[in-house]
C-alpha cells in the first residue's frame, strides 16, 4: 500500500522543482535590474533545481529502470541534492537583506522582496521535499523484500500469486 505513493511523491518533487527553477530565474532577473551582480546563492539554487528537474523527469520517460535509478544511487543523489539546497537556502536566508539579494540600496525592494520570499518558501519546501522522499524510499526498501541495489520501480518486488485452480493455457 506505501509503494502506491512512489509517483505521485516523484512528480510533486518535479512540480515543485520546476516552480523553483521559474522563481529563481524570476528573481535573479528582479535583482539584476536594481543591481549589477547576481545573487550567487540563488544561481546556485537555479541550477540545483534544473539539474533536480531533469533527473525527477528522466525517472518518468525511464519508468525507474536502469543503473541511474537504483535505490542506493537515487538515495545518493537525492542526499547531495538535499545538502547542496540547505546550504544555498540558508544562504539565500541569511543574506536576504543584503544588497545583492533586496537590501536598502536596491532600487526595485518591494517587488525584490516578494519574490525572494517565494524563493525562500520554495527552497525550503523542495529540501523537505527531498527528505521526505529519502525517508519514504528507506522505509520501503526496509518494509519489504527489497535491497538498496534494485532499481526503483522493482521496490517494493512485484509478486504474481498463482491460482492453483486456474486452467493451464
Amino acid at each position: 500500500m506505501v509503494s502506491t505513493f512512489k509517483g505521485p511523491l516523484v512528480g510533486l518533487l518535479l512540480v515543485v522543482a520546476y516552480a523553483s527553477m521559474v522563481i529563481n530565474i524570476i528573481s535573479i532577473r528582479k535583482v539584476e535590474v536594481g543591481e549589477s551582480t547576481y545573487p550567487p546563492a540563488v544561481v546556485a539554487m537555479l541550477v540545483l533545481s534544473i539539474c533536480q528537474m531533469f533527473w525527477l523527469l528522466s525517472y518518468f520517460i525511464m519508468s525507474g529502470k536502469g543503473a541511474l535509478w537504483k535505490a542506493s544511487t537515487a538515495a545518493a543523489t537525492l542526499l547531495i541534492w538535499a545538502c547542496f539546497n540547505f546550504g544555498a537556502i540558508v544562504a539565500v536566508t541569511v543574506l536576504r537583506y543584503h544588497n545583492r539579494y533586496c537590501g536598502a540600496s536596491n532600487t526595485i525592494r518591494s517587488d525584490c522582496a516578494g519574490v525572494l520570499r517565494g524563493v525562500m518558501a520554495l527552497g525550503w519546501s523542495l529540501f523537505g521535499l527531498d527528505l521526505i522522499f529519502l525517508g519514504y524510499l528507506a522505509s520501503l526498501v526496509s518494509s519489504s523484500r527489497s535491497s538498496w541495489s534494485q532499481p526503483l520501480h522493482n521496490i517494493p518486488p512485484l509478486v504474481r500469486v498463482v491460482d492453483p485452480e486456474a486452467p493451464k493455457h
